[in-house]
């Protein structure tokens, strides 16, 4: 898989789903390891896995903003209910809402290595005056880092993630 994802990056096709792939093999969820040495060598092709996943761009493009709709023709928008919680600091609530879209091929860092990817993006938006796309792309890196607090990396804790979304909930805050 790990091969399969260096071709597809040198290809210039999508290989984060490759990547995810090759670390739930190498380091399947509940696996316990005896052999010292072979966890030793399964962790290493974990972590150059990893870094290759935060090597990844984000495959997201901007969208222009939709124009307003006459007032016959808007309906009430909705905010999902993960990030109604959100909103007000509720993160493992909202976390918890978000438990079953989770991709069983991630974890183990691929959340954080998305939401990293997706706030500096919206770092960048921010800094170049596009407010939209900015709120867009944080909201994700929120939405990632709910994730990476379910399931986190080792050595890390939930309160990470929790910690993570916190601080871009504070960005979206400060373009609004």
């Amino acid at each position: 898989m790990e091969e399969a994802g260096d071709a597809a990056v040198a290809e210039g096709e999508p290989a984060r789903s490759l990547y995810a792939k090759a670390q739930a093999l190498l380091m399947p969820v509940g696996r316990m390891w005896g052999d010292r040495e072979e966890y030793d060598q399964r962790m290493e092709a974990f972590t150059r896995v990893q870094q290759k996943l935060y090597a990844l761009p984000l495959e997201y493009k901007p969208v222009p903003t939709p124009q307003p709709k006459p007032a016959s023709q808007t309906s009430t928008a909705s905010v999902a209910p993960w990030r109604a919680l959100a909103a007000e600091r509720r993160f493992v609530e909202a976390a918890e809402l978000l438990r079953p879209t989770a991709d069983s091929y991630s974890g183990m860092g691929a959340y954080a290595a998305e939401g990293y990817s997706a706030e500096s993006v919206a770092d960048d938006a921010a800094k170049n005056g596009d407010a939209a796309w900015a709120r867009s792309m944080y909201e994700h890196a929120m939405r990632s880092y709910l994730m990476y607090a379910l399931f986190p990396g080792r050595g890390d804790s939930e309160d990470y993630g929790l910690g993570l979304a916190e601080e871009v909930l504070k960005k979206l805050e400060r373009l609004e």
